[in-house]
C-alpha cells in the first residue's frame, strides 16, 4: 500500500525556496510515493514568491524560476479540492485547535484523505501540534 505524504503550503515553499534547512523537506518530497495537498496550496505558494519578490529576497529570474518549478511540482501532487465536508471539517478544527483559516483546511483536507499511513508534513509548530493531536504522523519530527 502506498503511503499518502500531504505537504501543507510551508513545506511546499521550503522546497521553492531551496532554505538552509530544506534538505529534510526535499528528502520527504523524494521519498514520497503519494504526495497530496489542498488546493490552496498553490496560491498560497505563489504568494510567497510575490511577497518574495516584492520585499526583494528574489530577482525577476528567480521568481520567475520559482513560479516554473512550482508548476512542475504541482504536475506530481494530487491536489484535493474543496467541497462541503472538508470546509465543515475545517471549520471545526479551527474552533477546536485554534488554528488560522488556511492551516484548518490544510489538516482538514489531510484528515479527508489520510489512512494509518498518511505523512502529514508541515514546518508550522501549531499545526503540527494539532495535526499529531488529532492522530496524523507528523514530520519533521523536531517541528513537535
Amino acid at each position: 500500500m502506498a503511503t499518502t505524504t500531504y505537504l501543507d503550503a510551508s513545506a511546499i515553499v521550503k522546497i521553492l525556496f531551496r532554505e538552509a534547512d530544506a534538505g529534510p523537506a526535499r528528502e520527504l518530497w523524494r521519498s514520497a510515493s503519494r504526495r497530496s495537498t489542498s488546493v490552496v496550496a498553490f496560491v498560497e505558494a505563489r504568494a510567497a514568491i510575490a511577497a518574495a519578490h516584492r520585499d526583494g529576497r528574489l530577482t525577476v529570474a528567480l521568481a520567475l524560476d520559482r513560479r516554473a518549478e512550482l508548476d512542475r511540482r504541482w504536475e506530481e501532487l494530487e491536489p484535493v479540492g474543496l467541497d462541503d465536508e472538508i470546509l465543515q471539517l475545517a471549520g471545526s478544527i479551527a474552533d477546536d485547535e485554534g488554528l488560522r483559516a488556511l492551516d484548518a483546511i490544510h489538516l482538514a483536507t489531510a484528515l479527508y484523505v489520510a489512512d494509518a499511513r498518511t505523512l502529514f508534513v508541515t514546518w508550522d509548530r501549531r499545526l503540527a501540534g494539532a495535526a499529531s493531536r488529532l492522530g496524523l504522523a507528523v514530520a519533521p519530527a523536531s517541528i513537535i
